[in-house]
């Protein structure tokens, strides 16, 4: 089970979304804690509907973690995959959605988790 890491714990393998993308780990940018996907190239606008997931390492039981997706404020959910509509108080140039994987452990890798990934967007005002 991972033994060759020095963190033993969950992680996120890939990110998929209803945009089209289906990125791996290793073609996701790494950051000080965090991994980082710009979407901020693709239209979104205010009302839209989009779908997020990520998988996480399966040698893991899902009962041994969680998660918790959130976006400006509000959590969106807490299983491997979510929907947001975006709403007229999300409009704004740089605006990101975390999901974070935490184990159950009294310990985490990355401060209160162990593994967190942004995925920033840009909400446009409503057509």
């Amino acid at each position: 089970m991972n033994l060759e890491r020095k963190f033993n714990v969950p992680t996120i393998l890939s990110y998929s979304d209803s945009l089209g993308q289906h990125l791996l780990r290793e073609n996701i940018r790494w950051a000080t804690n965090c991994l980082i996907i710009d979407n901020r190239g693709f239209e979104t606008y205010c009302h839209d509907t989009i779908s997020l997931q990520i998988e996480v390492d399966p040698s893991f039981p899902e009962e041994d973690y969680d998660i918790e997706w959130k976006f400006n404020n509000r959590t969106l959910g807490t299983d491997k995959k979510v929907e947001i509509t975006f709403e007229e108080a999300d409009v704004n140039d740089f605006r990101p959605v975390i999901v974070k994987v935490k184990s159950k452990k009294n310990w985490h890798k990355l401060n209160d988790c162990d593994d967190c990934l942004a995925i920033q967007l840009t909400i446009l005002p409503p057509e």
